[in-house]
């Protein structure tokens, strides 16, 4: 009787070691698939910038994270349909003023989100609004100078769907 309980627990314990190797290879698979795809929609956010950045600028230079804007978003949205984005500008690194300040969605079917006109001594240093995010995606805030300089800050956002939501959502 004892050596069948033995054998029983062997067998289970055989299986239970089994079953775990299958899921952590699943698992470790799956992992590797999910970063391949956050390279490749980074890529592919990359692309798409290329291609849109002379549409939107020209040929005009774009200096990138020189301090003068900062973005910030979460980095995986709760909700696609409303991502809370804060915008930045430093007014003691832009002497001459900021003029305006774009917001780029790359992966978004309207990527250019907003455009935000800022007077000469209006004093802002902080934009504050919600977009919708198709799919994961680059966040852009490019400001541009009273002197027509152009600084970009980017960020990177993970979230689908958002442009696909009902136009009603709460806000609170």
């Amino acid at each position: 009787m004892q050596n069948h309980a033995y054998a029983s627990r062997q067998f289970a314990l055989s299986l239970a070691s089994f079953l775990a190797a299958i899921i952590l290879t699943i698992g470790t698979l799956f992992g590797v698939s999910s970063a391949a795809n956050a390279q490749q929609t980074t890529a592919s956010s990359e692309k798409i910038w290329e291609d849109l950045k002379g549409d939107v600028f020209g040929d005009r230079a774009i200096l990138v994270d020189t301090g003068d804007v900062r973005i910030e978003a979460t980095k995986r949205a709760q909700d696609a349909a409303i991502v809370p984005v804060d915008i930045y500008v430093d007014p003691a690194k832009a002497p001459d003023g900021i003029k305006s300040v774009t917001l780029i969605i790359d992966a978004n079917p309207a990527p250019v989100a907003a455009t935000f006109q800022i007077g000469k001594d209006a004093g802002v240093t902080h934009l504050s609004t919600r977009v919708r995010v198709n799919d994961y995606s680059y966040l852009r805030a490019i400001a541009e100078t009273q002197g027509g300089q152009l600084h970009m800050a980017q960020t990177f956002v993970k979230a689908s769907g958002g442009c696909s939501a009902p136009a009603v959502k709460n806000q609170d």
